[in-house]
């Protein structure tokens, strides 16, 4: 009996080291066409000289697992480091990813394994010698639908963090960066989508650079407003649409942005003194995702201006009780309501529409409202103090429908006096209030003059 136990001691440290060296790093339902956009990638830590111990299996629709995998990988090696894609179509996810996905020879063909919905768990299993098939690693809650969950990746991707991987079957979502469902939607190739995974580091061999703004502002799906890319670096593209006094907001504007689709589209670039760039510039930023009391922003950025005078992508029309929401974030939009409070306090005032109201901050240009007035406001959307704001950057943004004369309500001490029937007498010494206001009201006061007398008119 001593001598067996070093033996299962050396049994169950190999199974352990064995299954430790393989682990789920992609998953994929890409909106194309057959099911061709089914992919599942996982990355050896250690060469391993043959796959044939490992597969996958594909838990559909929240079923539990069925004890092993559906599909088994083919007795090929895989060097520590490297990437294997198993996919349905094998041309069409190199034409989505590049380079990227050059080692596609796991081929899933039609196997159930590989025709997983943005719902369904993943499983990677490893064949121990004296287990059997065995659950080393997992994407997603086994015996859940993924529906609405967290880790829903319907027309999407997730992508596993570099500090992360590590297999284990207990899923924690924080480990992987998830594309919002269907980011992908409609897209041949990673540049089309809304979402772009992050090839150029899916080895992880350098450093993982966010590589377009939508992708930086996808929130976490616990966390709500703030970035799942939050520490990371990114280089991102698009145009100045408001400069404050330490930074300025920037916002996509290639193609994939339609009225429609436009959202986490913009960010708010910190500089932390008076930048250089315009409105309307074209720019470059390189920077590090960061978040400032829930305010998603590139900071310590580095800015190259590509062009200048370009027009601006669209305001997003929205009703005013549709104004805040983290997807609108650093985006121009536009609402039009009714002031419904004058002074919030801090230059700040609300204005409604009757679905709810949108708040309006004096960061770059101070608007004066009256209460009752209708206004058109457009601005990008600041996130500050817990709330959502429009930031208007010019009397442009401030559109003056129509006011209320403010002279309506307030009562004048004198009337009659409109008249000179009705002139008020101003003996020496005299006073009289009056409602001064921007109207046509006439007020008329009578005094007589003493030769050498001082006539003199005070107003307060």
């Amino acid at each position: 009996m001593r001598r067996l136990l070093p033996f299962l001691h050396l049994v169950f440290a190999t199974t352990f080291i064995f299954s430790q060296d393989l682990l789920l790093v992609g998953v994929f339902d890409l909106d194309i066409p057959s099911n061709a956009g089914k992919a599942t990638a996982v990355q050896a830590t250690a060469d391993i000289p043959s796959l044939s111990a490992y597969g996958l299996e594909s838990c559909n629709n929240g079923a539990e697992s069925g004890g092993e995998p559906e599909l088994s990988f083919p007795d090929v090696p895989l060097a520590a480091g490297e990437i294997m894609w198993f996919v349905r179509d094998a041309a069409t996810i190199q034409t989505y990813f590049g380079d990227a996905a050059v080692n596609v020879n796991g081929d899933g063909g039609n196997s159930a394994a590989v025709n997983q919905n943005g719902d369904d768990a993943i499983l990677l299993h490893y064949n121990s010698p004296d287990l059997g098939w065995t659950p080393i690693d997992a994407f997603g809650e086994v015996g859940v639908d993924g529906s609405g969950e967290v880790w829903e990746y319907v027309d999407s991707w997730a992508f596993r963090f570099c500090d992360s991987r590590t297999p284990s079957t207990t899923f924690d979502h924080t480990q992987w960066l998830i594309g919002l469902p269907n980011c992908a939607e409609d897209a041949l190739t990673n540049a089309e989508a809304l979402c772009h995974f992050p090839t150029a580091n899916f080895t992880c061999s350098g450093s993982t650079v966010i590589s377009n703004i939508y992708t930086l502002q996808m929130p976490d799906g616990e966390l709500g407003n703030e970035s799942q890319t939050a520490g990371f670096s990114a280089e991102v593209s698009g145009h100045v649409t408001g400069v404050t006094s330490s930074g300025f907001y920037l916002q996509d504007g290639s193609d994939s942005y339609s009225q429609a689709a436009n959202l986490y589209s913009a960010v708010y670039v910190y500089e932390g003194s008076a930048p250089t760039v315009l409105q309307g510039d074209e720019v470059t930023v390189a920077g590090t995702v960061s978040e400032y009391y829930s305010l998603t922003q590139l900071q310590d950025p580095t800015v190259t201006v590509v062009s200048s005078g370009n027009t601006l992508p669209g305001a997003l029309l929205l009703a005013t009780g549709d104004v805040a929401g983290e997807g609108h974030e650093s985006m121009l939009v536009n609402t039009t309501g009714t002031c419904d409070n004058a002074d919030l306090g801090f230059g700040e005032w609300s204005l409604d529409d009757g679905t709810g109201p949108a708040v309006v901050d004096d960061q770059m240009y101070a608007t004066v409202p009256v209460l009752g007035g209708n206004y058109t406001l457009t601005g990008p959307l600041n996130y500050s103090f817990s709330a959502y704001k429009i930031e208007p950057r010019s009397a442009d943004d401030f559109v003056v429908l129509d006011e209320p004369d403010p002279c309506a309500t307030l009562p004048d001490s004198q009337e009659p006096n409109n008249t000179l029937a009705d002139a008020t007498d101003a003996t020496a010494g005299g006073s009289f209030s009056a409602s001064l206001c921007p109207t046509d009201d006439l007020d008329m006061y009578m005094v007589t003059a003493v030769a050498g007398g001082v006539l003199s008119l005070t107003t307060q």
